[in-house]
C-alpha cells in the first residue's frame, strides 16, 4: 500500500485512515535523505510522533549511507521530504525502485511532498515551478520510480498564493504531458491500495 501525503499524516482524518492502513506493523525506517540536514531536519521529530501514534516504532535510515536492502526489515517506510531532484538521483543511484516496488505491494510505504512525488512516474512538475533545486545535482530525466500509478501536486493551497498562475501552470503541463496530478492540499493523503485509489481530505 502507499499512502501519499502533501506535508506528513497532519489531520484527524488522515491520522485515521493511515492508523487503519498501519493496523499489525510494529517498525517503520524513516528515510530523510531528501533533507541536507538529515536527521536534524525539523521534521523529523513532527513525522516520527506521527509514525508513532500511528503504533510504529521508528528507526533512522539514510539511503546514501546504508543498505537499502536492510529496509525489507521493517513493516513501513516512510521517505521525508525536501529536494526531489536528490532524492531520486540517490535512490536511483541505490537502485531502490525493485525494492519499493516490492514493499508497497507486501507492506507500507509513505511519504510527504518530495519524497511521494518520488514515487509516482515523474517529477517533472517540480522542472515547471523550481528548477533550480537540480542546481548541483544534474539529475537527467525526470522519470520517477513509477510505484505510484498516480502522481500529486503537494501543498496545493499554500503553492497558489507562492506562484501565479498556479492551476493554468499545472493543466498547461497536464496537457503537455498527458499526466494528471491529483492536488492535495496540507492534511490530505492519497492511498494506493490492492482495492482502489482513494484520496482523503483534511
Amino acid at each position: 500500500m502507499l499512502i501519499l501525503t502533501s506535508n506528513g499524516i497532519t489531520s484527524p482524518a488522515l491520522m485515521e485512515a493511515a492508523s487503519a492502513a498501519a493496523r499489525g506493523m510494529h517498525t517503520a525506517a524513516l528515510i530523510p535523505t531528501a533533507s541536507p540536514y538529515r536527521e536534524k531536519d525539523w521534521q523529523v521529530p513532527v513525522i516520527t510522533e506521527q509514525l508513532e501514534t500511528m503504533g510504529l516504532r521508528v528507526i533512522f535510515f539514510d539511503i546514501q549511507s546504508q543498505d537499502p536492502q536492510a529496509l525489507e526489515k521493517f513493516d513501513a517506510v516512510f521517505l521525508l521530504g525536501g529536494n526531489p531532484y536528490y532524492l531520486l538521483d540517490q535512490l536511483r543511484r541505490r537502485n531502490c525502485g525493485p525494492l519499493f516496488q516490492r514493499m508497497a505491494q507486501e507492506k507500507l510505504v509513505m511519504g510527504a511532498s518530495a519524497g511521494s512525488l518520488v514515487l509516482g512516474r515523474s517529477i517533472g512538475i517540480v522542472e515547471v515551478f523550481t528548477p533550480e533545486m537540480n542546481e548541483g545535482i544534474g539529475l537527467r530525466g525526470l522519470h520517477g520510480l513509477g510505484i505510484s500509478p498516480v502522481d500529486i501536486f503537494p501543498h496545493y493551497g499554500r503553492y497558489q498564493e507562492k506562484f501565479e498562475h498556479l492551476e493554468e501552470r499545472i493543466a498547461a503541463y497536464e496537457q503537455e504531458t498527458g499526466l494528471y496530478l491529483w492536488r492535495i492540499q496540507d492534511g490530505e493523503g492519497v492511498f494506493v491500495t490492492p482495492l482502489g485509489i482513494y484520496q482523503v481530505p483534511a
